[in-house]
């Protein structure tokens, strides 16, 4: 199916929505800041939006990083696991600056910032070859496991939709 319509679609890639209108929007970035605006999840101010994508940014990194220990290309799985392990404490010394003990990222409440953060810790989580990288984060790990008893997400995962893109 999806070889059917994949040139129709932006960037001839997943993930697209289409508009009412017919409009076709793409790329996995700006559908999250977008749907977060959206449905309330960016917080209240524009510049509450600026602080959800600058960790949403942070986040893409650390997928990208973990792409070359899971990746579906990945050619030496160990090497990968030790640049990740050099290479992505940065990020999630960031990332904790930024939650500094708060039980959110921005705007005192959940944000799409909160839920790309969880789903990159989950991955890390679920990876035996970098989760050990996580040790020095219990604040990371500690709110990944409250976003995900939130309600509504928990619903949600209780449902099965696990895995890559279902948050």
């Amino acid at each position: 199916e999806w070889a059917k319509i994949k040139s129709t679609f932006p960037g001839q890639q997943a993930p697209a929505v289409v508009m009412p209108n017919g409009e076709q929007l793409g790329g996995s970035t700006p559908l999250i800041c977008y749907l977060g605006q959206k449905l309330g999840f960016a917080g209240d101010t524009p510049e509450d939006a600026y602080h959800c994508h600058r960790v949403i940014d942070l986040c893409n990194d650390l997928l990208t990083g973990f792409a070359e220990v899971a990746g579906p290309f990945v050619k030496d799985r160990v090497a990968g696991a030790e640049k990740f392990k050099k290479n992505q404490p940065a990020n999630l010394d960031r990332l904790t600056e930024i939650l500094n003990k708060k039980p959110f990222f921005v705007a005192n409440k959940l944000t799409i910032a909160d839920i790309a953060c969880a789903k990159g810790i989950e991955d890390i989580l679920l990876n035996d070859d970098i989760k050990c990288v996580l040790e020095k984060y219990p604040e990371l790990v500690k709110h990944q496991k409250s976003v995900y008893e939130t309600n509504g997400i928990k619903q949600y995962i209780a449902k099965g939709y696990r895995g890559a893109n279902t948050l």
